[in-house]
Protein backbone atom coordinates (compact mmCIF):
# COMPACT_ATOMS: atom_id res chain seq x y z
CA UNK A 1 0.00 0.00 0.00
CA UNK A 2 1.33 3.48 -0.90
CA UNK A 3 0.97 6.32 1.63
CA UNK A 4 1.51 10.07 1.12
CA UNK A 5 3.30 11.91 3.93
CA UNK A 6 1.48 14.65 5.85
CA UNK A 7 4.79 16.55 5.61
CA UNK A 8 4.35 16.87 1.84
CA UNK A 9 2.04 19.87 2.32
CA UNK A 10 3.25 23.20 3.70
CA UNK A 11 0.17 23.74 5.86
CA UNK A 12 1.00 23.30 9.56
CA UNK A 13 -2.58 22.56 10.64
CA UNK A 14 -3.19 18.79 10.68
CA UNK A 15 -6.96 19.21 10.29
CA UNK A 16 -6.50 21.29 7.11
CA UNK A 17 -3.86 18.87 5.78
CA UNK A 18 -6.18 15.88 6.20
CA UNK A 19 -9.14 17.80 4.81
CA UNK A 20 -7.09 18.66 1.73
CA UNK A 21 -6.04 15.05 1.27
CA UNK A 22 -9.61 13.78 1.64
CA UNK A 23 -10.91 16.37 -0.83
CA UNK A 24 -8.34 15.19 -3.38
CA UNK A 25 -9.07 11.51 -2.66
CA UNK A 26 -5.67 10.84 -1.10
CA UNK A 27 -6.85 8.39 1.50
CA UNK A 28 -3.62 6.63 2.55
CA UNK A 29 -1.64 9.07 4.71
CA UNK A 30 1.55 8.78 6.71
CA UNK A 31 1.27 11.03 9.76
CA UNK A 32 4.73 12.56 10.13
CA UNK A 33 6.53 15.82 10.95
CA UNK A 34 5.63 19.18 9.46
CA UNK A 35 2.51 20.08 11.44
CA UNK A 36 2.15 21.91 14.74
CA UNK A 37 0.92 20.86 18.17
CA UNK A 38 -2.86 20.53 18.40
CA UNK A 39 -4.74 19.71 21.61
CA UNK A 40 -7.54 18.08 19.60
CA UNK A 41 -5.14 15.95 17.56
CA UNK A 42 -6.47 12.53 18.56
CA UNK A 43 -10.10 13.58 17.96
CA UNK A 44 -9.14 14.87 14.50
CA UNK A 45 -7.33 11.65 13.61
CA UNK A 46 -10.21 9.49 14.88
CA UNK A 47 -12.63 11.57 12.79
CA UNK A 48 -10.68 11.06 9.56
CA UNK A 49 -9.84 7.46 10.39
CA UNK A 50 -13.40 6.55 9.38
CA UNK A 51 -12.54 7.43 5.78
CA UNK A 52 -8.74 7.16 5.57
CA UNK A 53 -5.90 4.73 6.26
CA UNK A 54 -3.04 5.99 8.42
CA UNK A 55 0.46 5.06 9.40
CA UNK A 56 2.56 6.97 11.95
CA UNK A 57 6.19 7.95 11.50
CA UNK A 58 8.93 9.45 13.69
CA UNK A 59 8.13 13.03 14.82
CA UNK A 60 4.40 12.60 15.37
CA UNK A 61 2.38 13.67 17.28
CA UNK A 62 4.14 17.06 17.27
CA UNK A 63 5.02 18.33 20.79
CA UNK A 64 4.26 21.81 22.16
CA UNK A 65 7.94 22.76 21.92
CA UNK A 66 9.96 21.44 19.00
CA UNK A 67 13.12 19.42 19.60
CA UNK A 68 15.23 16.88 17.72
CA UNK A 69 14.11 13.35 18.52
CA UNK A 70 17.15 11.24 19.43
CA UNK A 71 16.63 7.92 21.22
CA UNK A 72 20.39 7.60 21.69
CA UNK A 73 20.98 11.02 23.20
CA UNK A 74 23.44 11.10 26.10
CA UNK A 75 21.46 14.10 27.36
CA UNK A 76 19.01 12.19 29.54
CA UNK A 77 16.39 14.95 29.35
CA UNK A 78 16.38 14.79 25.56
CA UNK A 79 16.30 10.98 25.58
CA UNK A 80 13.29 11.01 27.90
CA UNK A 81 11.51 13.61 25.73
CA UNK A 82 12.18 11.40 22.71
CA UNK A 83 10.79 8.35 24.50
CA UNK A 84 7.72 10.30 25.58
CA UNK A 85 6.94 11.32 22.00
CA UNK A 86 7.47 7.77 20.69
CA UNK A 87 5.18 6.35 23.36
CA UNK A 88 2.46 8.83 22.37
CA UNK A 89 2.91 7.73 18.76
CA UNK A 90 2.54 4.09 19.77
CA UNK A 91 -0.60 4.95 21.74
CA UNK A 92 -2.14 6.47 18.60
CA UNK A 93 -1.10 3.43 16.56
CA UNK A 94 -2.91 1.14 18.98
CA UNK A 95 -6.07 3.26 19.04
CA UNK A 96 -6.47 3.24 15.28
CA UNK A 97 -5.02 -0.26 14.77
CA UNK A 98 -1.81 0.65 12.94
CA UNK A 99 0.73 -2.18 12.91
CA UNK A 100 3.89 -0.19 12.03
CA UNK A 101 5.76 2.67 13.68
CA UNK A 102 9.14 3.93 12.48
CA UNK A 103 11.59 6.29 14.14
CA UNK A 104 14.96 7.63 13.00
CA UNK A 105 18.20 5.91 13.99
CA UNK A 106 20.15 7.79 16.70
CA UNK A 107 22.72 10.58 16.30
CA UNK A 108 26.10 11.21 17.93
CA UNK A 109 25.07 14.84 18.43
CA UNK A 110 22.04 16.76 19.65
CA UNK A 111 21.21 19.71 17.42
CA UNK A 112 18.42 22.26 17.05
CA UNK A 113 15.21 22.03 14.97
CA UNK A 114 16.44 25.00 12.90
CA UNK A 115 19.42 22.92 11.75
CA UNK A 116 17.38 19.92 10.62
CA UNK A 117 17.98 19.23 6.95
CA UNK A 118 20.64 21.96 6.78
CA UNK A 119 24.27 22.54 7.73
CA UNK A 120 24.62 21.50 11.36
CA UNK A 121 26.91 23.57 13.55
CA UNK A 122 30.05 21.65 14.43
CA UNK A 123 29.90 20.03 17.87
CA UNK A 124 31.88 17.44 19.76
CA UNK A 125 30.68 13.97 18.82
CA UNK A 126 29.43 11.79 21.65
CA UNK A 127 30.99 8.38 22.19
CA UNK A 128 29.41 5.89 19.78
CA UNK A 129 29.36 3.26 22.51
CA UNK A 130 27.52 5.58 24.92
CA UNK A 131 24.99 6.57 22.26
CA UNK A 132 24.33 2.93 21.34
CA UNK A 133 23.99 2.03 25.03
CA UNK A 134 21.44 4.83 25.46
CA UNK A 135 19.62 3.70 22.35
CA UNK A 136 19.48 0.09 23.59
CA UNK A 137 17.78 1.30 26.78
CA UNK A 138 15.29 3.35 24.79
CA UNK A 139 14.54 0.54 22.34
CA UNK A 140 13.92 -1.97 25.12
CA UNK A 141 11.51 0.46 26.77
CA UNK A 142 9.60 1.00 23.51
CA UNK A 143 9.47 -2.74 22.86
CA UNK A 144 7.79 -3.24 26.25
CA UNK A 145 4.91 -0.92 25.33
CA UNK A 146 4.67 -1.56 21.56
CA UNK A 147 2.21 -4.46 21.83
CA UNK A 148 1.15 -5.52 18.32
CA UNK A 149 2.85 -2.52 16.70
CA UNK A 150 6.00 -3.48 14.80
CA UNK A 151 8.91 -1.09 15.45
CA UNK A 152 11.12 0.07 12.58
CA UNK A 153 14.27 2.17 12.49
CA UNK A 154 14.84 4.56 9.58
CA UNK A 155 18.27 5.09 8.01
CA UNK A 156 19.71 8.57 8.53
CA UNK A 157 20.93 10.92 5.81
CA UNK A 158 24.54 12.16 5.70
CA UNK A 159 25.10 15.11 3.39
CA UNK A 160 28.59 15.91 2.13
CA UNK A 161 28.20 19.39 3.63
CA UNK A 162 27.78 17.94 7.13
CA UNK A 163 30.39 15.22 6.58
CA UNK A 164 32.97 17.86 5.65
CA UNK A 165 31.91 20.14 8.51
CA UNK A 166 32.51 17.32 11.01
CA UNK A 167 35.99 16.72 9.56
CA UNK A 168 34.87 13.67 7.59
CA UNK A 169 33.48 11.90 10.64
CA UNK A 170 29.92 10.62 10.50
CA UNK A 171 27.73 12.19 13.25
CA UNK A 172 24.83 9.83 12.44
CA UNK A 173 24.27 6.11 12.90
CA UNK A 174 22.80 3.80 10.27
CA UNK A 175 23.47 5.83 7.11
CA UNK A 176 24.62 2.93 4.89
CA UNK A 177 24.64 -0.87 4.92
CA UNK A 178 27.91 -1.18 6.84
CA UNK A 179 26.75 1.15 9.63
CA UNK A 180 23.35 -0.60 9.63
CA UNK A 181 25.10 -3.93 10.33
CA UNK A 182 27.18 -2.31 13.07
CA UNK A 183 24.03 -1.17 14.89
CA UNK A 184 22.01 -4.30 14.06
CA UNK A 185 24.60 -6.50 15.80
CA UNK A 186 23.80 -4.65 19.03
CA UNK A 187 20.04 -4.10 18.66
CA UNK A 188 17.26 -6.20 17.11
CA UNK A 189 15.28 -3.91 14.79
CA UNK A 190 13.56 -3.84 11.40
CA UNK A 191 14.72 -1.23 8.90
CA UNK A 192 12.57 1.41 7.20
CA UNK A 193 14.58 2.14 4.06
CA UNK A 194 14.44 5.76 2.92
CA UNK A 195 15.77 5.76 -0.66
CA UNK A 196 16.26 9.55 -0.69
CA UNK A 197 18.36 9.41 2.47
CA UNK A 198 20.39 6.48 1.14
CA UNK A 199 21.06 8.20 -2.19
CA UNK A 200 22.57 11.26 -0.48
CA UNK A 201 24.57 9.15 1.99
CA UNK A 202 25.97 6.99 -0.82
CA UNK A 203 27.08 10.07 -2.77
CA UNK A 204 28.75 11.44 0.37
CA UNK A 205 30.47 8.17 1.29
CA UNK A 206 31.33 7.30 -2.33
CA UNK A 207 29.29 4.08 -2.30
CA UNK A 208 27.23 2.46 -5.05
CA UNK A 209 23.60 3.39 -4.37
CA UNK A 210 22.09 0.50 -6.33
CA UNK A 211 24.23 -2.13 -4.58
CA UNK A 212 23.48 -0.62 -1.17
CA UNK A 213 19.74 -0.40 -1.92
CA UNK A 214 19.64 -4.02 -3.09
CA UNK A 215 21.17 -5.23 0.18
CA UNK A 216 18.57 -3.29 2.17
CA UNK A 217 15.49 -4.19 0.12
CA UNK A 218 15.87 -7.86 0.99
CA UNK A 219 15.55 -6.97 4.68
CA UNK A 220 12.32 -4.99 4.83
CA UNK A 221 8.74 -4.41 3.70
CA UNK A 222 8.71 -0.69 4.56
CA UNK A 223 10.10 2.01 2.26
CA UNK A 224 10.17 5.78 1.86
CA UNK A 225 10.33 6.65 -1.83
CA UNK A 226 11.51 10.07 -2.97
CA UNK A 227 14.12 11.58 -5.26
CA UNK A 228 16.77 14.29 -4.85
CA UNK A 229 19.99 15.60 -6.37
CA UNK A 230 22.27 13.51 -4.16
CA UNK A 231 23.44 16.62 -2.32
CA UNK A 232 20.62 17.14 0.18
CA UNK A 233 17.27 15.49 0.87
Amino acid sequence: MIFVSSASLKNKNINKVLSNFKKNKILNVELSGGTKFNQKLEKIILKYNKHMNFTVHNYFPPPKKDFILNLGSIDEKNRQESLKLCKKALSICKKIKINKYAVHAPFLIDFTPNEAGKLIKKRKLSSKKKVIDQFIKSWKELKKVSGNVNLYLENNVLSYENFKNFEYKNPFLCTDYKSYLELRRKVDFKILLDFGHLFVSCKTLNKNFFKEAEKFTNLTDYFHISDNNGISD
